[in-house]
């Protein structure tokens, strides 16, 4: 499940929350418990693991001087 992010314009606070992908757009701050909107936010990427650099998107030559 992703995390969204959402925005309370009345009190001008940032939260997130885990949610299933069909959840409705709209949730309760916890703040003031008024409705929030969801907010865009930037996509997420996490580059994990030793050597992905090499493995994946290297050069066959530089490969070979890293070695």
């Amino acid at each position: 499940m992703p995390i969204y992010e959402y925005y309370c314009a009345r009190c001008d606070t940032r939260f997130e929350l885990l949610q299933d992908m069909t959840a409705p757009r709209l949730a309760t701050c916890p703040t003031c418990t008024r409705i929030s909107r969801r907010v865009p936010s930037r996509a997420h990427s996490a580059f994990k693991g030793p050597g992905f650099y090499a493995t994946d998107y290297g050069r066959a030559d530089r490969r070979e001087e890293e070695t």
